[in-house]
């Protein structure tokens, strides 16, 4: 082989190379992401739970319903044992 061969493979393995990270990339940032926050505290002396959500990604995101379920347990709530709840 001689110079110019090897400059070739050379290139051609560093095209590749920079074309398949440029594929990943582009695949990673047109994915939609949602970055999703609960938390909990008190408002007038109830206690309430908090739900943030935000569009960290660059595709627009519309978010159309909410909806989570928490099973109260008797530490979190003393006092209601055997109560009906909702």
């Amino acid at each position: 082989m001689n110079y110019i061969q090897i400059i070739i493979a050379i290139v051609a393995i560093w095209g590749a190379g920079l074309s398949t990270y440029t594929a990943i990339r582009n695949s990673i940032k047109e994915k939609f992401r949602i970055k999703v926050e609960l938390g909990s505290g008190f408002l007038t002396g109830d206690k309430i739970a908090f739900l943030k959500a935000a569009n960290i990604g660059n595709r627009p995101v519309t978010l159309s319903s909410c909806e989570f379920s928490v099973k109260p347990t008797i530490k979190e709530y003393p006092g209601i044992e055997g109560k009906k709840i909702c």
